[in-house]
């Protein structure tokens, strides 16, 4: 959750927690629809913050896991590129199409050259097992572009998810405000404006401010 969503959450189980607390002054308020709405929703905001901090666990760590497999990649096709490069020297159109593999080569692309380097060496074998490559190696090149392209797409997933974890709290906080606001007038018309209750309420529906850095004062 972000700071100010964090802000309004505290806001939202102050509410509940003087409702909860002034319960027999309080009965009828605690007893109508828009009270079960209340709860309702901190229930629900409960399983989305939930969701959204587990799967930007997760999102981070695919994140890093994708770096360390398109790392391991790379250094697997700069040991192949340069071989072929040499084989085919003698031919510049046919050489621009295997380059080096640049680091910030997007996912797709650096899967698609990792593939086309794996056919090539799958096709002259022998370019290969002559300077001691295991005879696997094509099978491996191929495996490892595999794994790039199955952690972004699990990657994709983890991120759709927390987009939808953090929508359904923004949803929630939404709900909470609306059901708070109703139960703001419902305490006033229950305790009178003279209550001194009331400032208490006051005090537990209103949404503190976020901290920040203090500035230092100019000299």
């Amino acid at each position: 959750m972000t700071g100010i969503q964090k802000l309004k959450l505290a806001a939202l189980l102050r509410v509940q927690w003087f409702l909860d607390e002034h319960r027999r002054a309080l009965a009828e308020v605690n007893a109508s629809p828009t009270r079960r709405e209340l709860d309702a929703a901190l229930r629900a905001l409960r399983q989305h913050a939930a969701a959204q901090e587990a799967m930007r666990v997760k999102s981070a760590s695919l994140a890093e896991e994708k770096l360390r497999l398109r790392e391991e990649l790379r250094a697997d096709m700069c040991t192949v590129v340069p071989i072929i490069q040499a084989r085919i020297a003698h031919d510049p159109r046919t050489l621009a199409r295997y380059p080096m593999p640049w680091k910030r080569l997007s996912d797709a692309k650096l899967v698609a050259s990792a593939r086309a380097l794996a056919s090539v060496s799958e096709k002259r074998r022998e370019w290969f097992l002559e300077e001691g490559f295991r005879p696997e190696f094509a099978e491996e090149l191929r495996a490892g572009a595999t794994a790039v392209s199955n952690s972004r797409l699990a990657g994709d997933g983890a991120r759709a998810a927390l987009r939808i974890a953090t929508k359904g709290v923004e949803v929630e906080l939404d709900r909470g405000r609306r059901a708070r606001d109703v139960l703001g007038g419902l305490v006033i018309g229950k305790l009178g404006r003279r209550s001194p209750l009331l400032a208490g309420w006051e005090k537990a529906r209103r949404i503190g401010k976020k901290r920040g850095r203090k500035r230092r004062p100019r000299r």
